[in-house]
């Protein structure tokens, strides 16, 4: 998976969407099927959805969602993203802001996130870098 696409969906993921990456869109023709592109990022994400993690006691939280992507709670939502690299020519979210949130969000739920594991790899190398105690 491409890094930057990585770093997203930990991001959505983070702040309660359901990802699916890199969706092929196939078409058919006469001669067979070929991809002609893919999606790189699906997001759904239900109404209340949260960021749950439990605590020792069993107890658990819910930890809040990034307030920039302005999550209305009463309604299904759904991103179809086309991650970039450079400048982003519409008003999005840009990977700067994306990579600082994570730091920001693993830093301050560190006591949370300290003893946890990560199959997301993205999400998983700032947490390290947290756990490490290195900054970005």
């Amino acid at each position: 998976m491409d890094t930057a696409v990585g770093l997203i969906q930990a991001y959505l993921r983070l702040n309660g969407f359901f990802t699916v990456t890199e969706y092929p869109i196939i078409t058919r023709s006469r001669s067979g099927s070929r991809t002609l592109t893919d999606i790189d990022v699906l997001a759904m994400r239900f109404p209340g959805a949260e960021r749950w993690v439990s605590e020792p006691a069993q107890r658990g939280e819910a930890l809040p969602a990034d307030p920039k992507l302005a999550l209305g709670e009463d309604r299904l939502q759904m991103i179809i993203g086309e991650v970039k690299e450079g400048k982003a020519r519409f008003k999005v979210i840009s990977l700067k802001h994306v990579i600082t949130y994570l730091s920001r969000y693993l830093d301050q739920y560190r006591d949370v996130f300290l003893s946890a594991q990560f199959k997301d790899e993205a999400l998983g190398l700032m947490a390290l870098l947290v756990k490490l105690d290195l900054k970005l």
